[in-house]
């Protein structure tokens, strides 16, 4: 039973990449975001009962730690790759509102920076208020 388990996460790692078959034809964004969320927790719900019944703990590790990220993972690169798809189908990609994404991705990117540093820079801080402790 391990081995199939193991066979059935790797065939399913990859199944999410289904859902841009819809792309194809498709054009709803509702739609797709609801299949592809609906897939997600399809294959989570696959892997906990595949993980819950395996025999050892070396198959059940191997379907939560690599197989469950995998298609964490690749699920939401579909959801993203698929909806700016779709949006880009639309016509919705304007040159201002390309220039309005660009800068808030900017800002947040260097929020975030600003964030990192300023905890670096606390935890520098608090080091040097503790005493030198010499042997």
């Amino acid at each position: 039973m391990a081995l199939f388990s193991i066979l059935v996460m790797i065939i399913f790692s990859f199944c999410p990449v289904l859902c841009i078959a819809y792309v194809i034809k498709g054009e709803k964004n509702w739609l797709f975001s609801l299949i592809t969320i609906l897939f997600i927790v399809v294959l989570v719900g696959v892997d906990l009962c595949l993980a819950g019944g395996a025999g050892d703990f070396h198959s059940a590790a191997f379907i939560l730690q690599l197989s469950m990220p995998v298609q964490i993972v690749t699920s939401v690169l579909v959801f993203f790759a698929g909806n700016v798809a779709l949006l880009a189908k639309k016509d919705f990609f304007t040159k201002k509102r390309v220039k309005n994404i660009l800068i808030a991705s900017l800002a947040i990117i260097i929020m975030i920076a600003l964030g990192f540093m300023v905890m670096s820079i606390m935890g520098i801080i608090a080091y040097k208020r503790l005493p030198d402790m010499n042997i």
